[in-house]
Order: structure tokens, then C-alpha cells, then sequence
């Protein structure tokens, strides 16, 4: 199956990096994208969560890193290995993004911009799984909690009465 990306999707995923880590000299293949994403799926479903909202969040982060239709297909109807021990937890290229992994726990387990009591203490145990310290996830804890702050700031900022207000008056010109 060909995974080769549109050339929309690699100007959506240089962009991403770009903004995201700030450096876009060595993007994933969607391949791999899709294997980081199986693994967070399999990940959400160990503690028997992952709503379809939850999948549709983690799809979507797929989308926007560049993975063509058919991928995003089988991200939808991937079986997540639920096993307690589930060995690709400890695979090494597990290890060395799982602190990538649990700061997108953070995000899934937080769709509607809240995080619960109850998913801290959810994403703590699974990362703990995944070889984190407690110490390692209480970091990723704080870039979170900054990030939350930091677009609330820039939504207020940017859009005082709110975007949809702003969104109305380019509306009119058409």
C-alpha cells in the first residue's frame, strides 16, 4: 500500500513541525505516524478508555502529520491490543518517544480543554507503564497546564468577543 503524502499534506506537515518543535529538517514518514498512533490508541484502551471522540482527536493528529486517507481509514478501525503487559510498550522506539506519548495523553484525555482528577491520575499510571518517572510526567504535567494557559491567552487576546464574532465579519464580505 502506498503511503506517499499529497504535497498538501507535506506543506501541512512542515508547517506542524515548524510550529510545533520548530525545526522540520527530519519529518516522519506517515508510516511511522501511524505506528506512533497505534501505540497511543493501544495505550488509551489499557485502561479501557478510548471513546470515538478520543479515537477522532487522535485521528485528526494523524491528519495534520501528513497520513493519507487509507492510513487514516485503518486508524479508524484499528483494534487496540488491550493486554495488561502489552509488549510494543516496550519496544524501543516506544521508549524513546513515550515522553511524546504521554504529553498527547495529556491532550486526548483532555478534548474539551479540562483535564480530570481522575485522567491525571489515569495518564500517571500509563506512563509510568511506559518507563516515564513521576517526575518526567509531572513535567509534561506543566508543559500542559502552560499550553492550556497560553492559548487561553492568545484566544482572549486575539479574539476578544470571541472568534466566531470575527469569523462573522469576513462572512459579510461574501
Amino acid at each position: 500500500m502506498n503511503c506517499d503524502n499529497s504535497a498538501r499534506d507535506k506543506i501541512i506537515t512542515d508547517w506542524y513541525f515548524r510550529e510545533w518543535i520548530g525545526d522540520n529538517s527530519h519529518l516522519p514518514e506517515a508510516e511511522d505516524v501511524v505506528i506512533f498512533m497505534k501505540i497511543l490508541i493501544d495505550i488509551m484502551a489499557t485502561n479501557g478508555k478510548l471513546s470515538e471522540h478520543e479515537r477522532y482527536y487522535i485521528i485528526g493528529r494523524a491528519a495534520i502529520l501528513g497520513v493519507p486517507q487509507e492510513k487514516l481509514d485503518e486508524l479508524h478501525t484499528y483494534q487496540a491490543d488491550t493486554s495488561e503487559n502489552n509488549p510494543n510498550f516496550n519496544l524501543p522506539h516506544v521508549k524513546k518517544t513515550r515522553m511524546g506519548l504521554i504529553h498527547n495523553l495529556f491532550r486526548v484525555l483532555s478534548i474539551d480543554h479540562k483535564i480530570h482528577p481522575k485522567d491525571i491520575k489515569t495518564i500517571y499510571t500509563l506512563g509510568k507503564k511506559l518507563g516515564a518517572t513521576e517526575e518526567q510526567i509531572q513535567q509534561i504535567q506543566s508543559l500542559y497546564e502552560d499550553e492550556e494557559k497560553l492559548r487561553e491567552k492568545r484566544a482572549s487576546l486575539l479574539f476578544p468577543h470571541g472568534f466566531n464574532d470575527a469569523l462573522k465579519e469576513y462572512q459579510k464580505l461574501h
